[in-house]
């Protein structure tokens, strides 16, 4: 690793901070370990000769489970499931993003793919996270496969982070190219995933509770690794087999906000009027061939007391293990809280004005507060990124903690950020996240006479391994980072949206972050770790 060193130069504190680099990785990697499909799967389902249980619910199996999948972790999930459902299993269908299965081979997670000779037929597609035609063929599949059972089949349908371009079948006369490019356009403007899925909801099929409709009359089983905030189970995947509460007006309502009315595709506009003007008809319009069973016949409604979903894994899991990990490494844990949300680069410099918190409380932990007046200007700067004073409080409790017992502080965060694109750039939103927070720690403790008092290290790192459209899975960044990258303009990459080429050429590469698909996804993971030196 490039020796980093301060004014002072001093090995200490290269050796420090690669042990906090090497620290959060750990603590990272124990996240991810406790969210891996294999056990989840094994730890909800139940299998006997005759039975399945889930969750507490009986089902009697007799060759009849047909299974499907479509998200960013699913394969791991279906090959448990196939080898504990055995004969049991008819046949299944797996859609899940381009390259899946190659990022497995060369990942930390081989076994997740289904053992030849398997039942299940993988499609790979949505690249770039859109919606294709191989993603649609899957949805096709999947639809078909629905259509087909009958009273005492069961539909095993297990959804991940990453569904929702997975299962593309649009409403008439909506086109897939015209669903692909309200997309973007969303993404684009920064919309939240929540929005993204409430309007994929209203144009398409098989979201919003439609999966579970096509399944009637057979019982509809779903085991969801939620990837949004909250937990929201009518969002995950757009809720193919939940309930749909969302409305046409409230996607044109989405429109105006995000400034797209006059750019959406007519056809989806002129759908969503329509739906909005007789909310009760909405998806009557629909007259695809594949949609015509449900979507046509007033007769035919969901018995949603066939239908169980059940979330088996989440962000907050992770986060969870990742307390236990810190603490087990010596650290005092702090979660911030595991919905953390709003434009990346906005929350870099919160984490940024954090660490220089955090420093000021080490630093005169004799003085009273009240006579401290860089402590104070430090809280009041961090309260205006939007950090609520029982946030700083709380965190204030923690860093009194780590003084008192002489432990170093790490601070755990979990949910999922935003990027609004306006350069042309390659990156994601946690790249953009520890490049933001690189620029603002370069600020704040360039000129600081206790720079050389604390190592502090930042990683923000999605679950799946992939941020973006990169090979990366997230990047570091501590005081050094743009020290050490002098000759490269940080807030011009910064702007252009490009802070993948900015760590992968700042310090060597060797801040960003590539693990390879881990095989699951519960949104994102943060780390602030800090130690002092003296």
């Amino acid at each position: 690793m490039t020796s980093r060193t301060s004014g002072t130069g001093t090995t200490s504190y290269s050796n420090s901070q690669d042990v906090l680099k090497k620290d959060s990785l750990k603590i990272f990697k124990k996240a991810v370990k406790s969210v891996l499909p294999q056990n989840m799967v094994q730890n909800t389902l139940k299998v006997d000769e005759r039975t399945l249980w889930v969750d507490g619910n009986e089902y009697a199996l007799n060759k009849n489970v047909y299974m499907v999948g479509f998200g960013k972790a699913v394969l791991g999930m279906m090959q448990v499931a196939e080898e504990l459902l055995g004969e049991h299993l008819v046949k299944g269908v797996a859609s899940v993003p381009v390259g899946t299965q190659d990022k497995l081979q060369s990942g930390v997670e081989k076994s997740q793919i289904p053992r030849e000779p398997s039942k299940i037929e993988i499609i790979e597609g949505a690249k770039d996270n859109l919606p294709d035609a191989e993603a649609h063929r899957a949805a096709q599949a999947i639809c078909d496969m629905a259509q087909s059972l009958s009273h005492g089949d069961i539909l095993l349908v297990m959804i991940t982070g990453g569904g929702s371009a997975l299962l593309p079948l649009p409403c008439a006369p909506i086109t897939l190219e015209e669903v692909n490019e309200t997309t973007k356009l969303m993404s684009k403007a920064g919309a939240k995933i929540q929005s993204m899925n409430t309007v994929r909801k209203n144009i398409e099929v098989l979201k919003g509770g439609g999966l579970a409709r096509m399944a009637q009359p057979a019982k509809v089983i779903s085991l969801i690794l939620s990837d949004i905030v909250g937990d929201p189970l009518d969002m995950i995947a757009s809720g193919p087999t939940v309930k749909d509460v969302s409305s046409a007006q409230q996607c044109l309502h989405l429109f105006a906000d995000l400034d797209l009315v006059d750019k959406v595709p007519k056809s989806v506009l002129t759908f969503l009027q329509k739906g909005a003007a007789n909310e009760n008809s909405l998806k009557k319009g629909c007259s695809s061939t594949e949609t015509n069973r449900f979507l046509s016949d007033d007769s035919v409604e969901c018995d949603w007391n066939q239908v169980q979903n059940v979330i088996i894994g989440s962000n907050s899991i992770a986060i969870k293990a990742a307390v236990e990990k810190a603490e087990a490494l010596g650290y005092v844990a702090f979660v911030l809280t595991d919905q953390l949300e709003g434009e990346a680069r906005d929350i870099g410099v919160m984490f940024g004005k954090m660490a220089h918190f955090i420093c000021e409380s080490f630093k005169d932990k004799q003085q009273h507060m009240s006579s401290n007046k860089s402590l104070i200007k430090a809280e009041i700067s961090l309260v205006q990124t939007g950090m609520t004073k029982e946030a700083v409080n709380s965190l204030r409790r923690a860093v009194s903690q780590a003084q008192n017992s002489g432990q170093p502080l790490c601070v755990i965060c979990g949910g999922e950020t935003t990027v609004s694109v306006k350069g042309q750039g390659q990156g994601g939103r946690n790249q953009e996240m520890a490049h933001s927070t690189a620029i603002e720690l370069n600020m704040l403790f360039s000129d600081s006479p206790y720079k050389n008092d604390f190592n502090i290290q930042f990683l923000s790192v999605g679950t799946d391994g992939q941020d973006g459209p990169t090979d990366a899975a997230g990047a570091f960044a501590d005081p050094m980072t743009l020290t050490l990258s002098a000759d490269l303009d940080a807030v011009e990459f910064l702007n252009d949206n490009n802070s993948y080429n900015f760590f992968k050429q700042a310090n060597n590469g060797q801040d960003l972050l590539v693990t390879g698909a881990t095989g699951t996804n519960v949104m994102d993971l943060q780390f602030l770790l800090i130690k002092r030196c003296i």
